[in-house]
């Protein structure tokens, strides 16, 4: 599941609610405040369906392919 937000502010306070509220490893975020190498781990853990949840800014949706 991918979840689109407008703001990084919300992306990473919906991101809180959800690892405060399962494990840390059930969803990850992606937004431009985060490092490069954040970015890509981040997408390759939820392409590799290691974690189920992505949570990130609507600009991420840009040029994503995933196949589920």
């Amino acid at each position: 599941m991918i979840i689109f937000l407008p703001t990084k502010r919300l992306c990473d306070k919906l991101y809180d609610t959800i690892v405060s509220t399962s494990t840390p490893s059930t969803a990850v975020k992606h937004h431009s405040g985060k490092t490069r190498s954040d970015r890509l781990q981040s997408e390759h853990n939820f392409k590799e369906n290691i974690v189920k949840v992505m949570v990130c800014t609507s600009s991420y949706g840009m040029g994503v392919d995933t196949q589920r």
